[in-house]
Protein backbone atom coordinates (compact mmCIF):
# COMPACT_ATOMS: atom_id res chain seq x y z
CA UNK A 1 0.00 0.00 0.00
CA UNK A 2 1.09 3.13 -0.85
CA UNK A 3 -0.47 6.37 1.25
CA UNK A 4 -0.46 9.60 -0.36
CA UNK A 5 -1.25 13.16 1.23
CA UNK A 6 -2.18 16.43 -0.19
CA UNK A 7 -1.40 16.89 -3.59
CA UNK A 8 0.25 13.95 -4.09
CA UNK A 9 2.57 13.89 -1.45
CA UNK A 10 4.42 10.94 -0.59
CA UNK A 11 4.23 9.72 2.96
CA UNK A 12 5.09 6.47 2.58
CA UNK A 13 4.33 2.39 1.89
CA UNK A 14 3.09 -0.56 4.31
CA UNK A 15 3.98 -4.31 2.62
CA UNK A 16 2.35 -6.73 4.58
CA UNK A 17 3.48 -10.58 3.32
CA UNK A 18 2.66 -13.49 5.28
CA UNK A 19 4.29 -13.04 8.85
CA UNK A 20 6.43 -10.10 7.74
CA UNK A 21 5.61 -6.25 7.44
CA UNK A 22 7.82 -3.12 6.23
CA UNK A 23 7.40 -0.12 6.71
CA UNK A 24 8.70 2.86 4.92
CA UNK A 25 7.89 6.56 6.36
CA UNK A 26 9.07 8.98 3.66
CA UNK A 27 8.80 12.00 6.09
CA UNK A 28 11.21 10.64 8.48
CA UNK A 29 13.34 8.57 5.80
CA UNK A 30 12.64 5.74 7.99
CA UNK A 31 12.33 1.99 7.21
CA UNK A 32 10.45 -0.54 9.87
CA UNK A 33 10.74 -4.15 9.22
CA UNK A 34 9.09 -6.93 11.64
CA UNK A 35 7.30 -9.73 12.28
CA UNK A 36 2.84 -9.09 11.65
CA UNK A 37 1.50 -9.27 15.15
CA UNK A 38 -1.71 -7.08 16.23
CA UNK A 39 1.13 -5.22 18.52
CA UNK A 40 3.46 -4.09 16.06
CA UNK A 41 0.59 -2.86 13.55
CA UNK A 42 -0.72 -1.04 16.44
CA UNK A 43 2.55 0.89 17.13
CA UNK A 44 1.87 2.34 13.13
CA UNK A 45 -1.98 2.23 12.40
CA UNK A 46 -3.93 3.49 15.52
CA UNK A 47 -6.51 0.61 15.67
CA UNK A 48 -6.98 -2.83 17.48
CA UNK A 49 -6.60 -4.80 14.05
CA UNK A 50 -4.79 -8.27 13.35
CA UNK A 51 -3.23 -8.66 9.82
CA UNK A 52 -5.96 -10.16 8.42
CA UNK A 53 -8.01 -7.08 9.54
CA UNK A 54 -5.80 -4.41 7.96
CA UNK A 55 -5.45 -6.33 4.39
CA UNK A 56 -9.34 -6.63 5.16
CA UNK A 57 -9.76 -2.75 6.02
CA UNK A 58 -8.14 -1.64 3.12
CA UNK A 59 -9.31 -4.03 0.28
CA UNK A 60 -12.75 -3.86 1.59
CA UNK A 61 -13.00 -7.38 2.10
CA UNK A 62 -15.16 -8.57 5.54
CA UNK A 63 -15.05 -12.22 5.31
CA UNK A 64 -18.21 -14.53 6.92
CA UNK A 65 -17.11 -17.08 9.91
CA UNK A 66 -16.13 -20.36 8.46
CA UNK A 67 -18.28 -21.64 11.28
CA UNK A 68 -21.82 -21.97 9.46
CA UNK A 69 -23.44 -22.70 12.83
CA UNK A 70 -22.38 -19.84 14.01
CA UNK A 71 -25.13 -17.64 12.48
CA UNK A 72 -27.72 -16.21 14.52
CA UNK A 73 -30.48 -14.56 12.19
CA UNK A 74 -30.97 -13.79 8.57
CA UNK A 75 -33.49 -10.81 7.73
CA UNK A 76 -33.71 -8.44 5.68
CA UNK A 77 -32.92 -4.59 5.98
CA UNK A 78 -32.55 -1.70 3.91
CA UNK A 79 -33.29 -3.97 0.57
CA UNK A 80 -30.23 -5.56 1.45
CA UNK A 81 -29.70 -9.22 3.07
CA UNK A 82 -28.80 -8.63 7.15
CA UNK A 83 -27.04 -11.73 8.31
CA UNK A 84 -25.51 -11.66 12.01
CA UNK A 85 -23.40 -14.36 13.42
CA UNK A 86 -21.61 -15.16 16.59
CA UNK A 87 -18.14 -13.83 16.74
CA UNK A 88 -16.38 -15.31 20.19
CA UNK A 89 -18.17 -13.17 22.55
CA UNK A 90 -19.47 -10.51 20.29
CA UNK A 91 -21.74 -10.86 17.08
CA UNK A 92 -20.97 -9.75 13.23
CA UNK A 93 -23.62 -8.96 11.33
CA UNK A 94 -22.68 -7.91 7.65
CA UNK A 95 -25.18 -6.40 5.28
CA UNK A 96 -25.14 -8.28 1.69
CA UNK A 97 -26.28 -6.33 -0.96
CA UNK A 98 -28.97 -8.37 -3.17
CA UNK A 99 -27.96 -7.76 -6.42
CA UNK A 100 -24.37 -8.10 -6.58
CA UNK A 101 -24.22 -10.23 -3.32
CA UNK A 102 -21.34 -7.94 -1.98
CA UNK A 103 -20.89 -6.68 1.66
CA UNK A 104 -21.88 -3.39 1.67
CA UNK A 105 -22.12 -3.03 5.56
CA UNK A 106 -20.63 -4.71 8.31
CA UNK A 107 -20.95 -4.52 11.93
CA UNK A 108 -19.32 -5.58 15.40
CA UNK A 109 -21.29 -5.70 18.20
CA UNK A 110 -20.63 -6.39 21.78
CA UNK A 111 -22.64 -8.57 24.67
CA UNK A 112 -24.57 -5.11 25.46
CA UNK A 113 -25.54 -4.78 22.15
CA UNK A 114 -22.88 -1.21 21.51
CA UNK A 115 -21.36 -0.92 18.54
CA UNK A 116 -17.38 -1.92 18.58
CA UNK A 117 -16.80 -1.31 15.11
CA UNK A 118 -18.54 -0.38 12.11
CA UNK A 119 -17.41 -0.45 8.42
CA UNK A 120 -18.67 0.47 5.02
CA UNK A 121 -17.91 -0.33 1.51
CA UNK A 122 -18.84 1.39 -1.87
CA UNK A 123 -18.31 2.97 -4.97
CA UNK A 124 -16.97 -0.37 -6.33
CA UNK A 125 -15.23 -1.19 -9.21
CA UNK A 126 -15.88 -3.89 -11.79
CA UNK A 127 -13.30 -5.97 -14.26
CA UNK A 128 -14.65 -9.09 -15.51
CA UNK A 129 -16.55 -10.54 -12.41
CA UNK A 130 -14.25 -9.44 -10.36
CA UNK A 131 -15.77 -6.36 -8.15
CA UNK A 132 -14.17 -3.66 -5.25
CA UNK A 133 -15.02 -0.91 -3.48
CA UNK A 134 -13.40 2.45 -3.88
CA UNK A 135 -14.23 3.63 -0.87
CA UNK A 136 -14.07 2.24 2.62
CA UNK A 137 -14.44 3.51 5.90
CA UNK A 138 -14.19 1.86 9.49
CA UNK A 139 -15.47 3.25 12.45
CA UNK A 140 -14.85 2.64 16.21
CA UNK A 141 -17.46 4.47 18.04
CA UNK A 142 -16.63 3.43 21.60
CA UNK A 143 -12.76 5.11 20.64
CA UNK A 144 -14.15 8.10 18.41
CA UNK A 145 -11.59 6.92 15.65
CA UNK A 146 -12.31 6.27 12.10
CA UNK A 147 -10.25 5.03 8.92
CA UNK A 148 -11.23 6.36 5.69
CA UNK A 149 -9.19 4.81 2.61
CA UNK A 150 -10.30 5.89 -1.15
CA UNK A 151 -8.58 4.61 -4.04
CA UNK A 152 -8.21 6.78 -7.40
CA UNK A 153 -7.90 4.33 -9.27
CA UNK A 154 -8.28 0.46 -8.91
CA UNK A 155 -6.91 -2.56 -11.23
CA UNK A 156 -8.34 -6.03 -10.47
CA UNK A 157 -6.80 -9.05 -11.36
CA UNK A 158 -3.60 -7.63 -12.19
CA UNK A 159 -1.97 -10.65 -14.67
CA UNK A 160 1.30 -9.47 -14.32
CA UNK A 161 1.10 -7.67 -10.13
CA UNK A 162 3.79 -5.64 -9.32
CA UNK A 163 5.75 -6.22 -5.47
CA UNK A 164 8.56 -4.01 -6.40
CA UNK A 165 9.16 -1.24 -3.50
CA UNK A 166 12.55 0.42 -3.45
CA UNK A 167 13.44 2.59 -0.44
CA UNK A 168 16.43 5.16 -0.31
CA UNK A 169 20.21 3.45 0.60
CA UNK A 170 20.32 6.33 3.12
CA UNK A 171 16.49 5.44 5.13
CA UNK A 172 17.23 4.34 8.69
CA UNK A 173 16.51 1.34 9.54
CA UNK A 174 14.93 -0.34 12.24
CA UNK A 175 13.82 -4.17 12.83
CA UNK A 176 11.55 -4.95 15.28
Amino acid sequence: MTFEGPFGIDLGTLFIGGDQYLLYNSMENRVIRGKTTSTALRSFIPFDLTAEEVVGAFSGSFPFPSDSLSMETYTIDDEMFLLAFRCGENVCRYWVDNATALVKKYEVRNKRDEVLLEATASSFTEEGTAQAPRRIRIKFPAEERQLSVSYSSVTLNDPNPSFLYTTPPNARTETR
